[in-house]
C-alpha cells in the first residue's frame, strides 16, 4: 500500500461531483495506493495523529540541523528507500544534491524527486519537495517548502511535508492546494494512514 493523505475541511465543488454539495465539511481521502479508511474521530487514531506530529517535530528538526552541517554533498544521488517483498523498488528517491549522516542513520537531500512504482515497475506517482531529510530506522522523512504529489492523476501540493513510509502516512502542514478526482480543495491538512479505523466507508453522503 501507499502513503494515505486525509483531510478534513470544507470542499470546493465542480463538474460531476456536485452531488457532494450537502457535504459543508467533509472528509477527503489522497491515497497512493489501493485502499483508504475513514477514522477521524477514533480516540486512537487521534492518538497516532498526536505521535505523528511528534514524528514530524523531530524530523523537522534534523531537517534543520543537517542542513547547517553539509560540508561535502553527492550530486545527482538516486537510492531506493521502500522495496516489495520481491525485491522490486517501490519508491526511489533521486536528488540533485545529498549527504548521508551515517552516525545519525540520516540522509539530507536538496531538490528530491521521489517516484512511486507498482510491483511491475511502472511509476504510479511522483513527489517533489525543495530539500528534506530520511530517516532510514524509523523510515519516515521531513519535506522542506514546497511539496508536490502527483498520483494517477491527481494532485496535493502545499508546504512542509511529513512522510512515514512504515505507516504509510503522510501529512502537508500547511497552504494545502489539492485536487482530486475533479474536487478542490485548499486548506491546511491532517494525515491519514495504516491503522485508521475504518468503520466509516464515505463521507458527505
Amino acid at each position: 500500500m501507499g502513503f494515505i493523505y486525509g483531510i478534513i475541511l470544507p470542499l470546493k465543488h465542480k463538474g460531476k461531483h456536485s452531488d457532494l454539495k450537502a457535504a459543508t465539511t467533509a472528509v477527503v481521502i489522497f491515497a497512493l495506493g489501493a485502499s483508504a479508511a475513514f477514522g477521524f474521530d477514533s480516540r486512537a487514531w487521534q492518538t497516532r495523529l498526536v505521535a505523528f506530529d511528534r514524528e514530524a517535530e523531530r524530523m523537522r528538526a534534523a531537517c534543520s540541523n543537517c542542513a547547517a552541517r553539509v560540508a561535502a554533498p553527492a550530486f545527482d544521488m538516486t537510492v531506493p528507500i521502500d522495496m516489495y517483498p520481491s525485491g522490486a523498488v517501490k519508491v526511489s528517491l533521486r536528488a540533485a544534491r545529498a549527504q548521508p549522516f551515517v552516525d545519525e542513520g540520516l540522509i539530507w537531500a536538496e531538490g528530491v524527486v521521489a517516484t512511486m512504482f507498482d510491483a511491475n515497475g511502472a511509476e504510479e506517482g511522483r513527489a517533489e519537495v525543495e530539500s528534506g531529510v530520511f530517516d532510514w530506522k524509523s523510515r519516515s522523512g521531513w519535506g522542506e517548502g514546497r511539496a508536490k504529489v502527483v498520483y494517477r492523476g491527481s494532485r496535493m501540493e502545499g508546504v512542509g511535508i511529513f512522510f512515514s513510509v512504515e505507516e504509510s502516512f503522510a501529512k502537508i502542514h500547511s497552504a494545502v492546494k489539492i485536487e482530486f478526482e475533479g474536487v478542490d480543495v485548499k486548506s491546511s491538512v491532517a494525515g491519514n494512514g495504516k491503522g485508521a479505523d475504518k468503520k466509516k466507508k464515505g463521507a458527505g453522503k
